[in-house]
């Protein structure tokens, strides 16, 4: 968690020291980057756990296979 809030801060404590323009600027991409992208990712990822957890230990390893294979699908077209 901590390196998760780093990794959004440190950009924006670098570029504070430039103008408060650029400052503004990494702020509502990190801002836009967060909401669209990072939390899609994270929901589909947190589904994922939902459906495979079940299916893995009901023993069905034919749908754990298909809701793996189409998440990473999913995910790598969501990233793209």
């Amino acid at each position: 968690m901590v390196s998760k809030y780093l990794l959004r801060v440190s950009p924006m404590i670098m570029l504070g020291n430039f103008s408060q323009l650029s400052l503004f600027s990494a702020f509502v991409a990190s801002s836009l980057s967060s909401v669209t992208g990072y939390s899609v990712l994270f929901g589909m990822c947190n589904a994922l756990e939902t459906l495979c957890g079940p299916a893995y230990g009901a023993g069905q390893y034919q749908n754990f296979g298909t809701f793996t294979y189409s998440a990473i699908f999913d995910c790598f077209w969501h990233i793209v």
